[in-house]
């Protein structure tokens, strides 16, 4: 799967081993913890038509009690994530990953914790 190899990246971050979930699995997380969804994938065209390159996109959700432990967390796996790039893993090749933050910092006060959202484009080829 594409993003197994970012989420084990991302558990890699102390505090964060296992404990980056889909958001579909999220469920009585206990902080901090970062979950995940997919929201675009397309195969990449050029003049010629539809090449071998291919595109995802994914949004990755960090949070914690605290904004002392939400900024370092998400910063190292940042760091984690790009590490991947120009690697092979399960058959498929990292060209190009590129993290952007997706929106300010959020503050969820209903359950107490602070959110960071990063945006991850994912340009891979199937080997």
């Amino acid at each position: 799967m594409l993003f197994d190899p970012i989420k084990t990246a991302v558990e890699t971050v102390p505090g964060l081993e296992g404990k980056v979930y889909h958001a579909e699995a999220l469920k009585n997380a206990s902080a901090p913890f970062a979950f995940w969804l997919q929201d675009e994938e397309d195969a990449e065209e050029d003049l010629k038509g539809y090449n071998e390159l291919q595109q995802a996109a994914f949004e990755l959700h960090f949070c914690a009690r605290n904004l002392e432990t939400l900024e370092p967390m998400a910063r190292a796996a940042k760091k984690a994530i790009l590490a991947i790039q120009g690697g092979i893993a399960s058959d498929i090749l990292y060209e190009r990953i590129l993290i952007r933050q997706a929106s300010p910092m959020i503050t969820e006060k209903e359950v107490g914790l602070y959110r960071k959202v990063y945006r991850i484009s994912i340009n891979y080829q199937e080997q």
